[in-house]
């Protein structure tokens, strides 16, 4: 792999952050088709906020609260297990992509930086104002250029995408009749077996690399066999979180397929109402797919210690992990003269 740029003066530091955020500002501005985007979200958002009120309503809080304790401890620390393979998994996404970018970093620093990155967007949402934020902050630590922040963030997106497409595609395809909008069965099968279809693009376009030409577009390609590591590890790290929603379900819990495919039907909705971290929407997906198998009582119990096992424990995690490593970096600075260019060697 090719060593990054060390062209990291302050003032190329400063030049580079400049033009990084105003080309993030730019391309903030609302567009038609950006418009559509948030609009459709909305709608979203707002369907599921109104029908998982009409399902709470359903459960009083004491019913709720008991339905949460009667949980065990060994189903806790199996989901706190599985939390943890997941998260281990996604920081191997950046792996990958500081691989394909040719960009030489130590695999802990990559694993740290993207734990954080994940932790903070997967709760917080909004992935361009937090995930790649956080990321930011410490590429240009690393005085990584644009090119390859770029390229890096598109890879570990992309990656994330894969196994939703093929598991969330496969999940409306399949999806019973029942569980779907009256009159939208046909719409939703076939839009279903279109995201399937649609993410083995990716794969097909892989064999023609290492660049594909889109108009007056060129694209840098993966070669086959990275592109075949991305899509096991985002069906791996898929499977994974929905192992952590099933573990935690009450016994008899349904078949684990039957789950995963829910779960990640869910995730769809939840990443289409542009909600932080999905809430409401991957909650009403849930349930309209599990609650006659599983109770609305039990199964609400569930999505609130999923909530915490894998999204808030990791947060918390996360914002100490940076608490801690911006105090080594600012208690390494106190050694270095006023004047001095270099960064501290501490921290990350």
């Amino acid at each position: 792999m090719v060593a990054p740029s060390r062209t990291g003066t302050p003032g190329v530091r400063q030049r580079v952050a400049l033009t990084w955020r105003s080309r993030a500002v730019s391309g903030a501005r609302l567009s038609p088709s950006r418009v559509i985007v948030l609009v459709a979200g909305a709608a979203v958002a707002c369907a599921a906020v109104w029908t998982l009120g009409r399902e709470l309503a359903a459960v009083s809080p004491r019913d709720l609260s008991l339905a949460v304790s009667q949980i065990s401890a060994t189903s806790l620390v199996l989901a706190g297990l599985l939390t943890a393979a997941s998260y281990l998994v996604l920081t191997e996404y950046e792996q990958l992509a500081f691989q394909h970018a040719g960009v030489s970093q130590s695999r802990w620093k990559v694993a740290f930086v993207s734990f954080v990155g994940h932790a903070f967007a997967n709760t917080v949402g909004v992935p361009l104002l937090t995930g790649s934020a956080v990321r930011y902050r410490y590429y240009a630590r690393w005085h990584l250029s644009r090119r390859q922040i770029a390229g890096i963030v598109a890879f570990y997106s992309g990656t994330f995408w894969l196994g939703l497409l093929v598991f969330g595609g496969w999940g409306l395809w399949r999806a019973p009749v029942t569980v779907l909008p009256d009159g939208l069965s046909t719409e939703v099968h076939t839009l279903g077996a279109l995201l399937a279809s649609s993410s083995f693009l990716y794969l097909l376009a892989s064999a023609f690399g290492p660049r594909l030409r889109i108009g007056r577009r060129e694209y840098a390609i993966p070669g086959w066999r990275m592109a075949t590591a991305q899509y096991l590890l985002s069906m791996l790290d898929w499977l994974l979180s929905a192992g952590v929603f099933w573990v935690l379900l009450p016994d008899p819990a349904p078949p684990f397929a039957q789950v995963s495919l829910a779960f990640v039907v869910a995730q769809l909705f939840g990443v289409a109402s542009h909600l932080p971290g999905g809430i409401g929407a991957f909650e009403v997906g849930m349930a309209a797919q599990l609650k006659d198998s599983v109770g609305v009582g039990p199964l609400l119990a569930t999505l609130v210690a999923f909530r915490s096992v894998y999204y808030l424990a990791p947060l918390v995690a996360a914002t100490l992990a940076v608490a801690a490593d911006e105090y080594r970096r600012r208690r390494s600075a106190r050694g270095h003269s006023a004047g001095h260019d270099r960064l501290p060697r501490d921290g990350v």
